[in-house]
């Protein structure tokens, strides 16, 4: 009886183990294939932007990094999130990823009447600089878990008024919201660690404050079906 009793143990602890390997492989199958599964189509060569003027000395941080922000967005042909919607109610969200050296994102959520609207942008580096996007519509239910989100200041203002700092290589990731007909835009440098080998990390939150803005920005990526190098 012993002996049948570990064989059968035995057995239930393999058919886990491939079980487990299985999801392993085709995990890191799904994030190998990112680029043919986002749906995107071709727009055309992202166009030549001539730099916005330099901004005052003594701007606020805030100020430097709206101004950063919508450097980079005139390069995908993004309007300001207060653009977006018409009317003194429109409400509109927004995720960017802008990497040293990786393609950028640009995810916007907006709701017109009983519509809830998401645009995706990407702008490929390689070998010229071109934009794929796509449009689609969310559900209601999306819609509001994203709203519940931003009322949190840990996702609006992680750093709770602090410069969240930057560094040579890596990437800024961006969240802003436009509610009340005010535009908040929060920052955070390089906000993810990873844990694995290639193709088969653990994103986890650099910090433990950071965990609600991660958790958000991804929803935006989960949304839009796109994956983004995550470490360097």
């Amino acid at each position: 009886m012993k002996a049948g009793a570990r064989s059968v143990l035995l057995l239930l602890v393999c058919s886990l183990a491939l079980v487990a390997a299985l999801i392993l492989v085709a995990q890191g199958f799904k994030r190998l294939h990112a680029d043919q599964m986002t749906g995107l189509k071709y727009i055309g060569p992202a166009p030549t932007v001539a730099p916005l003027p330099d901004l005052p000395a003594g701007s606020s941080d805030a100020e430097r990094t709206a101004h950063r922000m919508a450097d980079w967005l005139g390069e995908l042909s993004e309007p300001p999130l207060d653009k977006i919607g018409g009317g003194p109610d429109a409400e509109a969200y927004r995720f960017f990823y802008a990497p040293s050296f990786d393609p950028r994102v640009c995810v916007t959520i907006w709701r017109e009447g009983d519509l809830y609207h998401l645009r995706t942008v990407v702008m490929d580096v390689r070998p010229t600089l071109t934009l794929w996007g796509k449009s689609e519509t969310i559900s209601a239910r999306k819609w509001n878990r994203l709203r519940a989100a931003f009322t949190k200041r840990s996702v609006t203002d992680p750093f709770d008024g602090d410069n969240s700092g930057g560094g040579i290589d890596g990437s800024s990731w961006f969240l802003q919201s436009l509610t009340s007909g005010r535009v908040t835009t929060a920052q955070a440098w390089s906000p993810v660690r990873c844990f694995g080998p290639a193709h088969f990390e653990i994103v986890s939150a650099r910090e433990r404050r950071l965990g609600d803005f991660v958790k958000t920005s991804l929803l935006f990526l989960d949304w839009a079906g796109v994956q983004v190098p995550e470490m360097y």
